[in-house]
């Protein structure tokens, strides 16, 4: 079973090589990265959460393509403090949305298997412009991953050092975790009371 972490690299990777091989894009001069940060409100303040786990995540990604690849590359803040005098090809990435979530039950046998559905959502919004030709594109790099993992090792799947990997499973029905382990426990010491009467008489 592949982890979340695995399904965001395939696409991911899968799409930035893609652009990589854009046939009017020279590769012998250098590619600068500039990663947007992805601003969210959280409780009515807006908290940047691209920066500590989606920031850190692509440009991770990014050095393994660009080092496998053998380019020449580097990473900046801003594109607006790159020089205009630069010969280079200019890739900006806004991670609008990278979630992983769990939607429910797919299975759900009593006291037997279970299964919750997981979904993984990529949209980044990625431009590239070059300085020596005027090449300009935009695009979408997406991705909606939908499939099955078992309820009991959902953790084991999701990566503690991304956030967007990670999320609340479905709880089970009140009946199956409160009320029946409650009988079950009753019912065993029934049986024990049982037992020992027997033996006494």
């Amino acid at each position: 079973m592949k982890t979340n972490l695995e399904i965001f690299d395939e696409t991911i990777s899968a799409s930035i090589e893609k652009y990589l091989y854009y046939p009017d894009l020279n590769r012998e001069f250098q590619i600068v990265f500039v990663i947007k940060p992805n601003y969210h409100i959280k409780n009515a303040y807006v908290i940047n959460t691209n920066e500590d786990s989606e920031a850190k995540y692509l440009r991770s990604i990014i050095k393994k393509i660009a080092s496998s690849e053998k380019l020449r590359f580097s990473f900046a803040d801003d594109e607006t403090k790159i020089s205009a005098d630069s010969v280079l090809n200019l890739f900006i990435l806004n991670p609008v949305i990278m979630q992983t979530n769990y939607n429910g039950f797919g299975k759900n046998r009593f006291l037997g298997d279970k299964t919750i559905k997981r979904n993984i959502k990529i949209n980044i919004s990625i431009s590239i412009r070059t300085t020596y030709n005027n090449l300009k594109v935009s695009d979408v790099i997406e991705g909606n991953y939908n499939d099955e993992v078992n309820l009991d090792y959902y953790d084991n799947i999701e990566s503690s050092q991304y956030e967007f990997t990670q999320a609340t499973p479905p709880e089970a029905g009140e009946f199956e975790s409160l009320i029946f382990p409650a009988v079950l426990v009753l019912a065993s010491a029934g049986a024990t009371l049982l037992f020992f009467v027997i033996r006494s008489k």
